[in-house]
């Protein structure tokens, strides 16, 4: 199709993750973090590129809404560019590259949040950002993984065939 109808589904998704990012607040952002958007990484299974561009604005622009650090707003949507190319390219394994994705945002996350949110000292020998990065896998094993994954099969089987192509 037409590049028209790709900038459009690039603006609606990215405003879309923007916006189930922002609105959740505090719950979204942290070393402790749940962030529902992450669900439409997997849509890159189904639309390709624009899907992985789109959740990569998406990010940038919802972490610059909640400014922790530079890095959060250029190393987050890498993360999320890295994993929705990773899942379009896997997407014959998807509950496979979904998996692997929560761990490629996970630990890219975990690797430097921990910077601007220095863990308590639990008695744990493990480098906080491995913390972190294990929370933050974790929160994205229930959304990537989990939600995701049901969301791209639903679309996958609901919608007809002219809705899955841009």
């Amino acid at each position: 199709m037409g590049y028209t109808r790709k900038i459009s589904f690039i603006a609606l998704i990215s405003s879309l993750y923007a916006m189930l990012t922002i609105i959740p607040g505090y719950l979204s952002f942290g070393p402790i973090q749940f962030r529902v958007s992450d669900m439409l990484i997997p849509l890159s299974a189904i639309y390709g590129y624009p899907a992985c561009i789109a959740v990569t604005i998406g990010c940038i622009v919802a972490n610059a809404y909640y400014f922790v650090g530079w890095i959060d707003v250029i190393a987050g949507p890498i993360a999320n560019l890295i994993s929705s190319i990773l899942i379009y390219h896997m997407r014959k394994h998807l509950l496979i590259a979904t998996i692997i994705s929560s761990f490629i945002i996970g630990f890219t996350v975990g690797s430097y949040l921990w910077l601007f949110f220095p863990p308590q000292d639990l008695g744990i020998s493990l480098h906080p950002s491995i913390l972190i990065g294990l929370s933050v896998s974790a929160s994205s094993l229930i959304t990537v993984s989990g939600l995701g994954y049901i969301l791209v099969k639903s679309i996958s089987k609901i919608l007809p065939e002219n809705l899955k192509r841009l």
